[in-house]
């Protein structure tokens, strides 16, 4: 079954915005061990940029989140 479409102002429905925000979490965990074992510090520089704009967006959507609860 196809997701329902995003909201008129693009954002996302709460359901879809959750959804994400699983997905994110699962992407940090990802991110985790690979930080850890990271062979230089450029590769860690572009990992943590990543798992800075996954909090980031996660940031945004539970903004979002809040708007729609408030």
């Amino acid at each position: 079954m196809a997701e329902p479409p995003a909201t008129p102002d693009g954002a996302l429905k709460p359901a879809q915005a959750i959804a994400r925000i699983r997905i994110i979490l699962d992407q940090l965990e990802e991110l985790e061990p690979r930080l850890s074992s990271a062979a230089s510090g450029e590769v860690e520089m572009t990992l943590l940029e990543h798992a800075t704009e996954l909090v980031e967006e996660a940031g945004r959507l539970l903004e979002q989140l809040g708007r729609v609860a408030g």
